[in-house]
């Protein structure tokens, strides 16, 4: 009766029990909220103390949101969740390779030289160009699969993603928005945390609730959102009647899919969601007139700061939300408001 193994035997069950069912990344971001309001008052300031510059913006923060994101996933796997052969350990290594890309390039393109910052001869500083990629990539090795085909997997997909984005600097191909390639991570990610939560250490054997999954679909529905927008261009094609009818059977598909992935859980729900997103999207682009270009820039932006905060959510990086939130702060309101009719 007294004895104290019973005692932590019974912590750990009410722990695990209460881990089960709890949203661990919703009560962290309600208990962030002080620094995001912190961020919104003070988000001018910041800005102009640390990016004043309104064109380097965006990228700024898509190189610390594809860091945040290549950290995370090398930092937050659990193999032990991988009972059966799962294809998340493919997912992650794609997620490897396009964020290394992402850093390699911009980390060439600002000549960075670790031999600038450290006090030795020509012969050594051109030696030391080699030692970020190669730290990076046994790094990455071992925070894989402890076995040598998943330390194998892991290293080889940082290398070559570190390797393709030396070259496409150094060959000056064009590329995609910054923002553009931080949607796609982020989207592939937020497809891992439904395909295998526990492995993401999300949530344990799929037991979701339903804030995980609301929280989830929205955030693949904004990055949907924010990719048709900036590949689509208005043509103000379609007719107001077809236009209304279409967006309010898109708005009845999502809620209908959104309960479906409530009660099943699936990954190709959240797939779905993605899709009819889109397809909402794809309509308002084209019934807008080609004048209306600027504002659905402006809106256009306001989908990928939606997409970076409910993703730093969704992942536990405040930093993240913080920054979206500065930046969205910071822009500006013109593209919400309505033109003033004369009188």
């Amino acid at each position: 009766m007294f004895d104290s193994s019973l005692i932590v035997q019974s912590a750990l069950s009410s722990f695990n029990n209460a881990a089960l069912s709890a949203p661990d990344f919703f009560w962290n971001a309600v208990l962030a909220i002080p620094i995001f309001i912190i961020a919104w008052l003070f988000g001018a300031q910041i800005v102009e103390k640390i990016l004043p510059d309104t064109k380097t913006r965006n990228a700024a923060v898509s190189v610390l949101a594809v860091a945040s994101i290549f950290i995370w996933v090398l930092a937050h796997q659990s193999f032990d969740a991988l009972r059966d052969f799962s294809w998340v350990g493919i997912l992650v290594a794609v997620v490897q390779c396009g964020a290394a890309a992402f850093l390699s390039r911009r980390y060439y393109a600002a000549g960075v030289r670790l031999g600038d910052y450290i006090n030795v001869n020509t012969k050594w500083k051109n030696r030391t160009d080699y030692a970020v990629p190669a730290v990076i990539v046994i790094i990455a090795g071992l925070c894989g699969e402890w076995t040598w085909t998943g330390a194998a997997l892991s290293a080889g997909a940082t290398a070559i993603g570190w390797a393709a984005g030396y070259f496409l600097n150094k060959w000056k191909r064009p590329e995609f928005s910054s923002a553009t390639v931080t949607v796609f991570l982020m989207g592939i990610v937020s497809y891992g945390l439904i395909m295998q939560p526990e492995f993401f250490r999300f949530g344990q054997m799929g037991r979701l609730t339903a804030i995980h999954l609301v929280f989830v679909a929205a955030a693949g529905a904004a990055m949907a959102v924010y990719l048709v927008m900036h590949f689509i261009r208005p043509r103000g094609r379609f007719g107001n009647l077809f236009y209304k009818n279409g967006q309010i059977f898109m708005g009845l598909v999502m809620l209908l899919l959104a309960a479906m992935l409530i009660i099943t859980e699936s990954a190709l729900l959240f797939i779905a969601i993605a899709v009819a997103a889109s397809a909402s999207a794809y309509l308002f682009v084209r019934h807008t007139p080609e004048s209306g270009a600027d504002r659905l820039r402006g809106i256009t932006n306001r989908f990928w700061l939606l997409s970076l905060g409910l993703f730093g959510i969704l992942t536990l990086m405040p930093a993240l939300v913080a920054a979206a939130v500065i930046l969205w702060r910071v822009s500006p309101h013109h593209e919400f408001k309505k033109p003033v009719k004369k009188k």
